[in-house]
């Protein structure tokens, strides 16, 4: 990678560090060749990398927490319980679903009962999964 490629001046934004270092703008004629572009390059594969390790941690847990299982509640018509002891409530108000989790007083609010509920499983299996030792661990 060298700036002998390109002869031409910087375009605006491009910063010089003290010590000859340039940070080039992708518009500069610069960039395709520089560390900056190197940098830049290295920085999405990270992300790529990091994206696809989040997208796959969330696959397994989905296939490692069993669903909740969702009842009516007899004291509302509009109030599904995830168990028996209600630890993850649902009820509609005015058009909205709000999810209780334990027993607490303030409910978050979702569009959908299908987004309640997607909203309750993934705190079902992150409460679940951050109480388990990697193998090995005691």
């Amino acid at each position: 990678m060298s700036d002998e490629l390109y002869e031409g001046p910087c375009e605006a934004g491009c910063q010089r560090f003290h010590g000859g270092e340039t940070q080039h703008t992708p518009g500069c004629g610069h960039y395709p060749e520089s560390l900056t572009k190197a940098y830049d390059d290295q920085i999405a594969a990270a992300s790529a990398e990091a994206d696809a390790l989040r997208a796959e941690v969330d696959r397994l847990r989905g296939e490692r927490v069993k669903p909740l299982v969702w009842v009516n509640a007899p004291w509302h018509l509009d109030c599904e319980l995830a168990d028996e002891f209600g630890l993850y409530q649902i009820a509609k108000d005015e058009g909205t679903w709000f999810l209780y989790i334990g027993h607490a007083e303030t409910g978050i609010a979702h569009a959908t009962l299908e987004a309640a509920k997607a909203a309750a499983q993934a705190d079902y299996a992150e409460r679940i999964l951050s109480a388990l030792a990697p193998t090995g661990d005691a």
